[in-house]
């Protein structure tokens, strides 16, 4: 009998002792979270995919731990900066670090359309409270590059702007190309229809005439801003998932969108303005808009059931030339490098996605 309790109670003591030290690892597995950096042009869709990531962090396997505005693509440098920065605040985070990334090309001059890009400096008119938080003095290429080098984890970079931070960051330390996670880039767009004669139907002259490059019928923005990073950054990281102009087909901007947004919230009366300004140009211009930036951000943040993917090689055309150009064009090339392709979306699961998460309180 007294065996028999003796048992018990050192069976029962073994077992007190077991659990605390299960516990405690289980927690850290489940608290971390991936690393992600936003590398963005602060174009007026990117507005809208920043703060849907911002909201969603809480409840997601990311923590964005830094945002690189550059002056390439839609906006100038430091009043795309600004925008950011003020943005994060108005959706609830104001600490996360915005830093300021390249204002030129690593090569060629290719630009937005100058009123364009002071529209977008100018938030559209639209006025959003100051973040007051101090920014850090680091710029955001050396950002990249020492966050690359000290993280103890691979970091997931989504770019929705052009690629020339990333490019000039691996042009100079390209062993670093190891801690990258994964990349998802909004960029490009595919001829899927053929295997053989490839002819993607680009997005440069979608601004009203006359258009700055006009031989250029093939290639999109984000990569045509600057192919030669592009192409870098094409030929070196290893895991990429693009989302090309074909993937938003899918998710034209319309009424019903646009008034979905529930307008309650300093945030959601922010969007709701955005999204409606965007709408009207449209429809005055009698062209379709489409919302890139956030499919973008649903799927790097994890919510890849919004679209359908395939595994595809690829290439990029680098070279300008003023007749016939072709630079920053995206080809299916047997011989190129694989991506992971974003080819279609779900706009019922990306309306409900987004809106849900904009609207949070």
């Amino acid at each position: 009998m007294r065996l028999t309790i003796f048992l018990t109670l050192l069976l029962s003591y073994a077992c007190a002792c077991a659990t605390p030290t299960q516990t405690p690892l289980k927690t850290f597995e489940s608290s971390m979270k991936t690393p992600l950096i936003i590398d963005t042009d602060a174009g007026w869709d990117d507005w809208i995919a920043i703060s849907y990531l911002v909201k969603n962090q809480a409840s997601s396997d990311y923590k964005i731990i830094g945002i690189v505005s550059n002056g390439v693509g839609e906006a100038h440098l430091h009043p795309g900066f600004k925008n950011i920065k003020n943005i994060v605040s108005l959706a609830g985070n104001p600490d996360i670090q915005v830093y300021e990334g390249s204002s030129k090309p690593l090569k060629y001059k290719n630009k937005f359309p100058k009123n364009f890009r002071k529209s977008i400096d100018n938030l559209f008119g639209i006025k959003i409270p100051e973040n007051k938080i101090s920014s850090e003095k680091t710029d955001g290429v050396t950002f990249l590059k020492q966050t690359l080098q000290n993280s103890t984890h691979k970091v997931n970079i989504l770019a929705i702007g052009g690629l020339t931070d990333l490019a000039r960051v691996i042009k100079k330390n390209p062993k670093l190309v190891t801690n990258i996670g994964q990349l998802f880039i909004m960029g490009g767009v595919f001829d899927l229809s053929s295997k053989t004669k490839q002819n993607p139907k680009g997005n440069i002259k979608d601004f009203p005439p006359p258009s700055s490059y006009p031989t250029n019928n093939t290639a999109e923005w984000n990569i045509f801003i600057d192919p030669m990073a592009a192409e870098i950054v094409f030929k070196a990281v290893k895991d990429i998932t693009i989302v090309p102009l074909n993937a938003a087909q899918d998710l034209p901007l319309t009424e019903s969108f646009v008034n979905s947004v529930p307008a309650k919230t300093p945030l959601d009366r922010f969007i709701s303005k955005v999204l409606r300004h965007n709408l009207n140009r449209a429809k005055l211009g009698g062209y379709n808009e489409y919302l890139y930036d956030p499919l973008s951000a649903l799927i790097a943040g994890g919510k890849t059931s919004v679209s359908k993917f395939k595994k595809l090689p690829m290439y990029v055309e680098a070279a300008y030339t003023t007749k016939d150009d072709y630079s920053g064009t995206t080809y299916l090339k047997s011989s190129g490098r694989p991506v992971t392709l974003a080819i279609s979306s779900n706009s019922k699961i990306f309306d409900d996605e987004l809106v849900s998460v904009i609207s949070r309180n």
